[in-house]
């Protein structure tokens, strides 16, 4: 039992948010001293971490230039043969479409492109000359691209 002398005890005043923010900064001030502290005795670690990272990114970018296709890795034929079925879908008169027996390859970073002339009966009846871009992906094996334009490429 506690033995009371006269002596009222005093409720224990209610912490407001002045009390938070003084914590709040005394503790930011104390942390970032800590580190600046950290970062002043110990120099060689951050050296070493920065020298970690660029080895890190020096590696990312050599595999980004492995991982660069070569031609054997892609049928041109079966590329173009797919891009040809492509185009006899897209022309209005399937029947009038008329290849060139020649393509133009350019490759790319990730795969190759097909430029292919052709002509095509329109909605009126006139053979109009045409060409097509379709672009492969040889990393992803997909077809990621293919347009139609007016002309010859």
């Amino acid at each position: 039992m506690a033995m009371n002398f006269g002596i009222a005890e005093q409720p224990k005043p209610k912490k407001t948010f002045k009390d938070y923010a003084f914590y709040g900064v005394v503790g930011f001030f104390a942390l970032s001293t800590l580190g600046s502290v950290g970062k002043i005795m110990d120099p060689e670690g951050t050296a070493r971490r920065e020298q970690e990272a660029a080895l890190r990114k020096a590696e990312q970018a050599s595999q980004a230039v492995a991982a660069k296709p070569s031609r054997a890795d892609y049928k041109v034929v079966e590329i173009v043969t797919a891009c040809d079925m492509v185009t006899k879908r897209a022309v209005k008169n399937p029947s009038s479409l008329s290849t060139a027996w020649s393509w133009k390859e350019v490759p790319t970073s990730r795969g190759v492109a097909i430029y292919r002339n052709f002509t095509a009966m329109n909605g009126f009846g006139a053979n109009l000359d045409s060409y097509y871009v379709c672009s492969y992906d040889a990393i992803d094996k997909k077809f990621v691209n293919y347009e139609i334009f007016d002309g010859n490429y």
